[in-house]
Parts: structure tokens; sequence; C-alpha cells
């Protein structure tokens, strides 16, 4: 054992203590799991509400949403690619309305929260040929 882990594991030690009594605070006590430091005061009462009633907040609603979606709509867009035939007018105004229903998501969903992707006409072409 060289001299750096001795005193790594005296440091340790300071730390933790011997295992048996801690010198944190609330040590031994449940954590409390329901309170979130980090929501702030006006959206505690409404988020106690939705998990009561089994309910979600909207953006989760709306993104279970759009991903559906993104999926019919990509697998329709895919098979007239592969197909080689050209995209109806309909679909790209579809594929347009999805982007706009997107960028709107993500400007609205709370920060931290995976945005959701657009669809790249472009790059499925270039997929559909590759």
């Amino acid at each position: 054992m060289t001299d750096w882990e001795s005193l790594a594991d005296q440091l340790a030690k300071q730390i933790v203590g011997d295992g048996r009594s801690s010198h944190l605070k609330n040590a031994g006590k449940r954590l409390n799991l329901n309170d979130d430091p980090y929501t702030p005061d006006d959206l505690k009462m409404a988020n106690k509400l939705l998990k009561d009633n089994d309910l979600v907040p909207s953006w989760v609603a709306d993104a279970k949403a759009l991903d559906e979606r993104r999926e019919r709509l990509l697998g329709r867009v895919r098979a007239v690619l592969e197909a080689r035939a050209p995209l109806p007018e309909s679909l790209n105004a579809e594929v347009s309305a999805f982007n706009r229903m997107a960028l709107n998501f993500n400007l609205k969903a709370p920060q931290g929260v995976e945005h959701r992707r657009m669809i790249d006409l472009q790059l499925e072409a270039k997929r559909a040929k590759g």
C-alpha cells in the first residue's frame, strides 16, 4: 500500500465514519421522495392533484401523441420514398404540420424534457436511395 492510498483511506473514514453512526443530518430517516426541491412552489399543488387523480401533465400526453404520430407519418413517407414515387402534396403538408407541432412542443416543454424530433424529408430521401 502506498502513502496516498493510506491517506485516501483515512479521509474516507473521516467522511463516512465507522458506519454505525453518522454525522449527516437526517441520517437513518426515510427519504421523502414526494417532495421535489426543484419543482416551483406554484406547480407542487398542481402536480399533487394530477398524481392523486392518476393524471399526467399535458406535455406528457402531447409528447406521447407526437411520438405516435411521427412513427405513423414516417412509415408512410418511407413507403412512398422506397417505392421511388413522388411524395404526394397532401403527405408533404402533413409532414410540415407535424414539424410545426413538434417545434411548438419543443418551445413549450419544461426544461430537461427531451425535444421531439422533426421529420427531415431530404434526409429520408437520402436514406431511401442509399
